[in-house]
C-alpha cells in the first residue's frame, strides 16, 4: 500500500473530474437495458429530480424489471441519510418479493 502521500485524493469527485472521459466510455452501452429486478428511488427536493424528469418518467422502458418506483417528498439528493428508515423499509420490502 503506497504511503499516504502518494495516494490519490479527491475519491468520489474523481467521477465528476473525469465526465467527459466516463461517458465516453459508457457509450457502449447506450441502449440497453437492465432486466433484473429493480427499485428506484429520488427524493422530490433533489436538485437533479427537476432535470432527469423526462428520464425518470420513460425510466421503465430501459428498466423492464423496475419493480416499483419511489418518489420521497421533502427528501433531496443524499436519500439513504436524510431518510433511512424509508430506504431501509423499502428495500426490505423490494428484497422480500424477490423469487427464492
Amino acid at each position: 500500500m503506497a504511503p499516504p502521500a502518494a495516494r490519490p485524493r479527491g475519491g468520489g469527485l474523481s467521477w465528476y473530474r473525469n465526465l467527459d472521459r466516463n461517458w465516453e466510455l459508457s457509450g457502449a452501452f447506450g441502449g440497453l437495458r437492465v432486466h433484473q429486478p429493480s427499485l428506484f428511488m429520488i427524493g422530490d427536493a433533489d436538485p437533479l429530480y427537476a432535470t432527469a424528469r423526462p428520464a425518470i418518467d420513460a425510466i421503465g422502458e430501459l428498466l423492464p424489471g423496475l419493480r416499483r418506483s419511489i418518489l420521497v417528498p421533502g427528501c433531496g439528493h443524499w436519500i439513504g441519510e436524510e431518510r433511512p428508515d424509508e430506504v431501509n423499509a423499502a428495500l426490505v420490502e423490494f428484497v422480500a418479493g424477490l423469487p427464492a
